[in-house]
C-alpha cells in the first residue's frame, strides 16, 4: 500500500512539473517574421481626423497584410480607428484618454480583406497620435 500511494504522489508530482504555468504560458513566440509600422518606424500625425493614413508598408505583390501587434498612444483624448481600406470596413475603435494609449495584442490572424492595401488609422478629433502596428504579409 505504502508504495503504491508512493508511486501516486512521485506520478502527481511530475504531471505538476510537466503541467505547471511556466511550461504552458511558453508557446515558443511567432512562427513568422514581422514588420513593423511604416519603413520600420512608428507612425506619428498631428491631425489625422481628416482622413485615413497608411499605418503598414505595402505587402509583397498580390499579398494581404496580417496584422499581429498594434501600440498606440496619444496626448489628446479621442477615438482612434484601425481601417482596412477595403470597403473601408473599420477592424478595432479604441477610445483613448489624454496622455494615454494601449495595445492590442491579437491571438489569431486579422488579414485584410484584399491583396496590395494597407492598414489605416483616422481619429475622431485632432490630437498627437503614435502608432506602431506589427504584421506580416501572405497569400
Amino acid at each position: 500500500m505504502d508504495t503504491l500511494s508512493g508511486l501516486g504522489v512521485a506520478l502527481f508530482g511530475r504531471l505538476r512539473q510537466l503541467y505547471t504555468w511556466p511550461i504552458m504560458a511558453l508557446d515558443g513566440g511567432i512562427g513568422f517574421l514581422t514588420s513593423l509600422g511604416v519603413g520600420g518606424a512608428v507612425f506619428t500625425s498631428a491631425d489625422q481626423s481628416g482622413g485615413a493614413a497608411p499605418i503598414t508598408d505595402a505587402p509583397a505583390a498580390g499579398q494581404r497584410i496580417v496584422v499581429t501587434d498594434i501600440r498606440f498612444s496619444s496626448d489628446t483624448a479621442l477615438r482612434i480607428d484601425f481601417i482596412d481600406p477595403t470597403g473601408p470596413v473599420t477592424l478595432f475603435s479604441e477610445y483613448v484618454p489624454a496622455n494615454g494609449g494601449g495595445q492590442i495584442t491579437l491571438r489569431s490572424k486579422v488579414k485584410l480583406a484584399a491583396a496590395d492595401t494597407q492598414l489605416q488609422v483616422q481619429t475622431s478629433a485632432a490630437g498627437n497620435i503614435a502608432v506602431t502596428a506589427a504584421y506580416y504579409s501572405e497569400p
